[in-house]
């Protein structure tokens, strides 16, 4: 017995024509993927918010101090500073600090980065991202 003689003669009968509900179903949808798209680029934001964390001079030991909570890392050496972002530039991991060995790794991926930031091993292709930062009454105010 052949397959296609079990098929009801009634399936697919209307497959080829397209009827009104089908047509202003697909319409609509089109109309709100386009206003929507138009949506998502207007209101897209153009400046990333950035938080400002203040930090008291006094809590900073010389060396690395890692804030994870803010994603920062304080570079202290003697009265000079370097504030790197602990985000790394690969996937977006937390770097930690290896005291060991004088390095920050990322987690993930295994990157690694020296003290400065620059990339010693991949995958990461960028160096931690430099943040600017100001010294003010006693507290290093950093734009995160």
């Amino acid at each position: 017995m052949n397959v296609l003689n079990r098929i009801p003669p009634s399936f697919g009968r209307n497959l080829n024509k397209m009827n009104r509900r089908f047509f202003l179903f697909n319409l609509f949808f089109l109309i709100e993927l386009f206003f929507y798209s138009i949506y998502k680029f207007l209101t897209y934001p153009v400046f990333k918010s950035f938080k400002i964390v203040k930090i008291s001079l006094d809590n900073l030991k010389e060396g690395v101090n890692e804030f994870p909570e803010n994603s920062i890392i304080v570079l202290k050496k003697g009265k000079d500073f370097k504030v790197l972002s602990s985000i790394c530039t690969h996937l977006g991991c937390t770097v930690k600090f290896i005291s060991k060995n004088n390095y920050f790794q990322c987690p993930c991926h295994r990157s690694i980065f020296s003290i400065n930031g620059d990339v010693i091993k991949g995958p990461a292709k960028k160096p931690l991202k430099e943040l600017k930062f100001t010294i003010r009454r006693g507290f290093l105010i950093i734009k995160a």
